[in-house]
């Protein structure tokens, strides 16, 4: 008889598996207890945390005040607290994910970890790639932290999303992991959704890479701001 087969360990292993690019969030989330290690990465990351650096000195110097802000693909909730603290404290925090198990772990991770934010944060399933008429024209930043990469096929449709979900001046902040054997290179690279975003009528603020030379890591921070429409 057939051996059944066997659940991958390695979270990768949901998005690729024998070549196919099956993007299975919700079973990486039921079988992984921290998919690449958000939680732990979010405080020792330097690659993360110099995002955030980035994205706070574009917000002072443009003097952008930020209302409502939006995580595309929160998973477990790690960045609320980080994207709120460049908010201040009038700011609210919305983050989506395809995996209802992520948003279970994101309302868990909050309650336990920032429990005074409670009344600032909300999470719902979703996914990017369907236009949700609530969210239009709401946010005044949009955060996409290592996840557009995982929705190439349909980068365009995302785009538009994108731009519909912003107010108009609003921010989009998104990183990328670029390295030369990263799979995001096979279906997605930067290059190319940079030129996707101006093509749509983004303005570019900043366009950094930031290497870690000891972990052999490197990470791409675009920020880019919606103009009138």
């Amino acid at each position: 008889p057939n051996n059944p087969r066997q659940m991958p360990r390695d979270a990768n292993e949901f998005i690729i598996r024998d070549g196919d690019f099956v993007r299975d969030f919700e079973g990486m989330y039921q079988h992984v207890e921290d998919p690449w290690d958000q939680q732990r990465n979010c405080d020792l990351d330097i690659l993360t945390r110099s995002s955030y650096w980035f994205l706070g000195e574009v917000l002072r110097v443009r003097q952008h005040k930020l209302s409502h802000i939006l995580d595309l693909g929160c998973g477990s909730g790690h960045c609320a607290e980080p994207l709120l603290s460049l908010g201040g404290d009038a700011a609210h925090y919305t983050g989506i994910d395809i995996s209802e198990t992520a948003i279970i772990r994101a309302f868990q991770h909050v309650h336990e970890a920032w429990p005074e934010l409670t009344a600032r944060v909300h999470f719902e399933t979703g996914d990017i790639r369907h236009l949700n008429p609530k969210l239009v024209s709401k946010f005044s930043l949009i955060y996409c932290g290592k996840t557009l990469y995982y929705v190439g096929p349909e980068i365009d449709v995302c785009v538009n999303h994108i731009g519909a979900y912003l107010s108009d001046g609003g921010l989009l902040c998104y990183t990328y992991n670029q390295r030369d054997d990263s799979f995001s290179n096979r279906y997605l690279t930067y290059d190319i959704l940079r030129a996707k975003l101006l093509d749509y009528g983004f303005e570019e603020k900043i366009f950094v890479e930031i290497t870690d030379l000891a972990a052999d890591e490197k990470l791409v921070v675009h920020i880019c701001q919606k103009g009138a429409q």
